[in-house]
């Protein structure tokens, strides 16, 4: 019980470090809850790049636990490229904030800086990327959690939070331009896609 205790204290220890950065230029904290939440292989230990068959706007909903602002838009993509990254209002559709992300290695993110958005703690956003790269789809990233069942996958991850933010649900839509993703997708995969900076002080 000792070592459960002490390993679980370490676990949660490494993912407040891994969700939660300081800029040492302005000592303001900052979080990329999205690039995180794919690093957490506690949480999510698998990933795999899906194939573009077609155009997708695809997200996931989020809140945050306390104001701050989200001051960067950002992404992974399975290709590299310029892609569309979005910030949402929930509730409303409303678009907050939209930026190009360049892509330049498929294996990494990439951040854009936005006019800055007031975050207002436990309101109800939705961050999404959308896959058309020049005309083409592009592959997107998924990350899951395997389980000792039949099918070998977690068909429920949500919701969980990743340092000051939790995330509730993936959402999508079939489009090649940007647009409010309003389908709900299957609750086994995370859309390790489009991502933010959200700074605190």
């Amino acid at each position: 019980m000792r070592n459960l205790i002490n390993t679980l204290a370490i676990v949660f220890v490494i993912g407040m470090a891994i969700s939660c950065k300081k800029d040492k230029t302005t000592n303001v904290n900052f979080e990329n809850p999205v690039q995180a939440a794919s690093k957490n292989t506690t949480l999510l230990d698998s990933t795999r790049n899906y194939p573009g068959f077609d155009f997708y706007e695809i997200g996931t909903k989020i809140y945050f636990s306390k104001a701050g602002k989200v001051t960067k838009l950002g992404c992974r993509s399975g290709n590299t490229g310029n892609f569309v990254v979005s910030f949402w209002d929930f509730e409303s559709s409303a678009l907050l904030a939209q930026t190009t992300v360049n892509v330049t290695d498929k294996t990494k993110y990439f951040y854009s800086a936005i006019t800055p958005i007031e975050i207002v703690p436990t309101k109800r956003y939705i961050i999404s990327l959308n896959n058309n790269n020049a005309g083409v789809p592009a592959d997107y990233w998924v990350c899951y959690k395997k389980e000792a069942n039949p099918d070998g996958i977690d068909f429920n991850i949500y919701p969980f939070n990743i340092g000051s933010v939790t995330f509730e649900a993936p959402y999508g839509k079939t489009s090649a331009t940007a647009v409010f993703p309003s389908n709900p997708l299957s609750p086994w995969n995370f859309l390790a896609g489009a991502d933010v900076q959200f700074e605190y002080e």
